[in-house]
C-alpha cells in the first residue's frame, strides 16, 4: 500500500474507535505508512485544551500518534506549496481554512492521497487526491 496523508478528523474517529474508522478508514490505511501533517498534531493540541483534557487523556492521544502516524514538519518547500494551494482555492473563489490548507499542502508536497472525511473541505483543490468516506 502506498503512503497517505491522513487528516485531523480521521485521526481522531481512529482514537476514539468510531465505527466509521473501524469499518472504513482503519481499512482503507492499513498496511500504508499514515502521514500527519504538523498542523493535525497542532489542531489536536488545540482540542485538547479546548475539551479541558487532563494530562492522562493528553497523553493517550499523543502515544496514539506516536504509534500509528508519522509526523511530517514544515519547511520551506511545503511553505510555497501552501502559498500554491491557498492561491488555487481564492482564484477559484473558494475559502479554505489555514490549517486544511497546511494539510493539503503537506499531501499536494509528498505528492500522496488525502484521507479525509470533510472532502468538501478539499475537493475544489487541484492535484489532490482524494481518499474519503464522506455522504457529502
Amino acid at each position: 500500500m502506498p503512503d497517505l496523508v491522513v487528516d485531523t478528523d480521521v485521526l481522531s474517529f481512529g482514537f476514539r474507535q468510531e465505527p466509521i474508522f473501524v469499518d472504513r478508514y482503519g481499512p482503507a490505511i492499513e498496511g500504508s505508512r499514515a502521514i500527519v501533517s504538523f498542523m493535525t498534531v497542532a489542531e489536536l493540541a488545540y482540542g485538547m485544551l479546548q475539551r479541558g483534557w487532563g494530562e492522562r487523556r493528553q497523553a493517550e492521544l499523543l502515544r496514539y500518534v506516536q504509534t500509528h502516524y508519522i509526523r511530517f514538519d514544515a519547511n520551506e518547500a511545503l511553505c510555497h506549496v501552501w502559498g500554491e494551494v491557498a492561491w488555487d482555492a481564492k482564484r477559484k473563489g473558494r475559502v479554505i481554512q489555514t490549517a486544511d490548507t497546511w494539510i493539503a499542502a503537506t499531501a499536494k508536497y509528498l505528492q500522496l492521497p488525502l484521507v479525509t472525511h470533510n472532502a468538501r473541505d478539499f475537493e475544489f483543490l487541484s492535484g489532490i487526491q482524494l481518499i474519503t468516506f464522506s455522504p457529502h
